[in-house]
């Protein structure tokens, strides 16, 4: 089972991690925004996953296998 972590938890990023979670080999393992909206619903759906506000703990989680990022361009200071 791959353990994936998600970077970007709005409403498309939720979107796609819905979609993620519906394939059985996969375990929704992390979340990462820089809103507490997103974290928030995120946590709701997904209570067993980590949650982090910086995208940068995420990536240290020994736990995640994977990451996918929605909305590359907050990494990226707007810089698309």
């Amino acid at each position: 089972t791959e353990r994936i972590g998600f970077i970007g938890l709005g409403g498309m990023g939720m979107h796609q991690i819905r979609a993620f979670a519906e394939d059985a080999p996969l375990r929704i393992a992390a979340g990462s925004d820089v809103a507490p909206k997103g974290r928030k619903t995120f946590a709701a759906e997904f209570p067993k996953a980590a949650v982090y506000n910086d995208h940068r703990q995420l990536l240290k989680n020994t736990n995640v296998d994977a990451v996918l990022v929605h909305g590359l361009e907050q990494l990226l200071g707007g810089r698309h």
